[in-house]
């Protein structure tokens, strides 16, 4: 949320300045040989233990025939599962001890941005959620992001999880447990 499509510094929240301002004292402490480092900048990410309140798990957990009031989802998104995110810094830690030349940020992207939309409408048919999905009926916040920047992704590494197909396991797991119909 800290980056413009193109790239450059525009934060859209406080704590997307907070994390550009880690990035720029990390820089000083880089150039001055006092660290070695390297910036991973993450998108959205996802998981089965995930706790935090993601219109994923609102989904899975909504009762079949429920409507969901949703944005348009014309937005693009890079969703990321967080064993994948994990493997990037162990990556990225690997390289930094090896004594790589890394550049000083690099994206920790799916490697396919994806419709908000066409997510949704998959999930919802691929987990036979059964849910009555209400386009438009909210508003985008102010400052969304339409397409995420498309940043350099760390040399080596890519995802390895596919989110639609993770998402779909997700919300049988879930439903199964709860008793979810």
């Amino acid at each position: 949320w800290q980056f413009s499509e193109t790239g450059e510094f525009s934060p859209n929240t406080v704590y997307a300045s907070t994390k550009q301002a880690f990035q720029d004292l990390l820089t000083f402490y880089v150039r001055n040989g006092s660290v070695s480092a390297t910036t991973l900048v993450l998108y959205d990410t996802f998981g089965e233990d995930d706790t935090r309140s993601k219109l994923w798990s609102m989904l899975i957990e909504s009762p079949s025939g429920s409507t969901i009031p949703l944005s348009p989802g014309e937005q693009f998104i890079e969703l990321v599962h967080q064993s994948d995110i994990v493997n990037a810094f162990l990556h990225a830690a690997t390289l930094l001890l090896a004594q790589q030349p890394l550049d000083p940020v690099y994206a920790l992207r799916s490697g396919t941005s994806v419709r908000l939309r066409d997510l949704i409408l998959g999930l919802n048919e691929g987990a036979n959620l059964g849910l009555s999905l209400n386009w438009g009926a909210r508003p985008y916040w102010e400052g969304q992001v339409l397409r995420p920047w498309q940043g350099p992704v760390l040399p080596g590494w890519r995802p390895r999880v596919s989110v639609l197909d993770e998402l779909i396991r997700m919300a049988e797991r879930r439903r199964a447990e709860k008793g979810i119909v």
